[in-house]
């Protein structure tokens, strides 16, 4: 599959990593969720809570890309596709969102990757980056400080290294 769908995947995917989504999440994006003059993204995370995630100039030009092939009409930001690559005006569910990621990783010939692995990775990167643990909490809209803790995959390593810059 090429073309539009293509595409769409390659949004969807830059969306879900650089934004750190959940699944559901980027399945229900509407087009006015995206702000291409503030650089960011609103999104309606679990009990209903919205945040606001900036997004690297990167994804922003995939996304572009996209919508210059979408275009500009209210709706979904990722919609379904039709035989022939014809877009509908429905918007994509979780489940295709997961398929698109399983789908595009195994065309590249990756193992496993899901959409979790992806907003994983999110984390990890921004802590490994130095950002603090209350802001990357935020960005992935977690309730609770302990739940951002449990992404963060950063070695034993970097947390002796840490230990032992502490100024004394």
């Amino acid at each position: 599959q090429d073309g539009v769908i293509a595409m769409r995947d390659a949004a969807v995917i830059a969306l879900v990593y650089g934004a750190g989504l959940r699944r559901h999440e980027a399945a229900g994006l509407i087009l006015s969720d995206y702000n291409r003059t503030e650089g960011t993204i609103r999104v309606l995370g679990k009990g209903n809570k919205e945040r606001l995630n900036a997004l690297h100039d990167r994804i922003i030009d995939i996304v572009e890309t996209w919508l210059d092939e979408r275009g500009r009409e209210p709706g979904p930001l990722f919609q379904r596709a039709r035989k022939g690559n014809r877009l509908t005006n429905d918007p994509i569910t979780g489940q295709t969102v997961y398929d698109i990621i399983i789908r595009r990783y195994k065309d590249a010939g990756l193992t496993r990757l899901t959409p979790h692995d992806l907003r994983r990775t999110f984390a990890t990167k921004l802590l490994e980056n130095g950002e603090d643990v209350f802001v990357v909490q935020d960005l992935m809209g977690h309730a609770s400080v302990e739940t951002t803790k449990n992404y963060d995959r950063r070695d034993e390593k970097a947390k002796k290294k840490a230990a032992k810059a502490l100024p004394f």
